[in-house]
């Protein structure tokens, strides 16, 4: 679930990453058209077999989570990538996948929730069809702060504060701010690897289930992965925006990685 607290080049692992499918929630959203964001993954749970966490797609072995959820997480749940409805079974993109490994980033603290952010490397390969059903998100560019500019965020997580999770992906566009702004809504909690996005009078968010999923921004043509959902102060409450991890600041850690894993 959500937490709740009551070089300057674009480094891209593969150069097809970051399209999304469109034929032409979260909290204040709309469903999503069939594998439109193909790297949403979601984590269910190996024993009730039940989605607790969202995450994204960055290379056909890696898959990029909140640390929050992975410190609940281990090698017996499972990755389910190009899924849209989660309570049927016909969602012909769909792979489970077996995870290998959980790496939190080292800097996390589960306190602050600052750093909250984890890599999951899969057992096999993930088969990424010929129709971009399922495809990885592209990395941002470094040195991007990405501060007030229209995000996207995916999920299942619950459509209003306290509610269930849902069937359908859901999605909400919301402007991100400077960390200064958002640091006077949160009282001097929001450190520089986090990132603040919502509207002041509320009513958009994302929510408790959409916990490790991506926010994304449009650039060049292509979405990158800017934040990790982390953290907020219920749902979608005015002036309480979401707070995600910062990928821009956690490259460091996601390309070292990559070095130790062939990423």
């Amino acid at each position: 679930m959500k937490a709740f607290l009551t070089d300057t080049n674009d480094i891209s692992v593969f150069t097809g990453c970051g399209q999304v499918n469109r034929a032409n929630r979260i909290v204040g959203g709309v469903e999503t058209e069939v594998n439109e964001y193909p790297w949403m993954v979601s984590l269910v749970n190996g024993n009730g077999y039940y989605h607790f966490c969202g995450g994204s797609i960055i290379s056909s072995q890696w898959v990029v989570t909140a640390a929050h959820c992975a410190a609940v997480m281990s090698t017996s749940d499972y990755v389910l990538v190009g899924d849209h409805n989660l309570y049927s079974s016909s969602d012909a993109n769909s792979q489970w996948m077996q995870i290998a490994e959980i790496v939190s980033h080292p800097s996390y603290d589960s306190n602050t929730l600052d750093n909250d952010i984890a890599l999951i490397r899969l057992t096999t390969e993930i088969q990424f069809p010929s129709d971009n059903k399922i495809a990885p998100v592209c990395l941002p560019t470094a040195g991007e702060m990405y501060d007030n500019v229209d995000a996207t965020i995916t999920g299942w997580g619950a459509q209003q504060e306290g509610g269930s999770t849902s069937g359908t992906l859901f999605e909400v566009t919301v402007p991100t701010m400077t960390n200064t702004e958002c640091n006077n809504k949160y009282g001097g909690s929001i450190t520089d690897n986090m990132i603040c996005a919502g509207i002041p009078e509320g009513g958009k968010d994302s929510c408790q289930g959409d916990s490790g999923g991506p926010m994304v921004v449009e650039e060049n043509g292509k979405w990158k992965l800017v934040g990790v959902v982390s953290w907020g102060y219920g749902c979608a409450r005015p002036d309480r925006p979401g707070v995600y991890a910062r990928v821009t600041l956690d490259m460091t850690f996601i390309l070292a990685i990559r070095a130790d894993w062939n990423l």
